[in-house]
């Protein structure tokens, strides 16, 4: 759980790739252009990581998560599970997240 808009936006530069950090800000300008609009909140929260590949300075991990959205005027929230193959580098002994993909 991530308690503020502004760690949220702030997190993929301190753990992430600069290529993925673009694509996240990209993604990000979107969700915060929208989800006041709609008055959506979302919240989601890893239940599971499994890794599946380690490779010298390349590593892939499934991560497994469940998210909840409300939006106001609904009466109860939607709830769904989700999968996202996580790829990550090493940068001078630091692990950063270079792509995220659902699946």
């Amino acid at each position: 759980h991530v308690p503020s808009c502004g760690l949220t936006a702030r997190l993929p530069a301190m753990c992430g790739t600069a290529t993925f950090t673009k694509q996240y800000a990209s993604v990000f300008a979107n969700i915060l252009d929208l989800a006041p609009k709609q008055k959506a909140v979302v919240v989601a929260e890893v239940t599971q990581v499994a890794g599946q590949r380690l490779d010298g300075d390349r590593a892939t991990a499934i991560v497994f998560l469940s998210q909840r959205a409300t939006k106001a005027g609904a009466a109860t929230p939607s709830t769904a599970a989700a999968r996202l193959r996580v790829r990550m580098e090493r940068h001078s002994g630091t692990w950063k997240v270079a792509a995220v993909q659902p699946f």
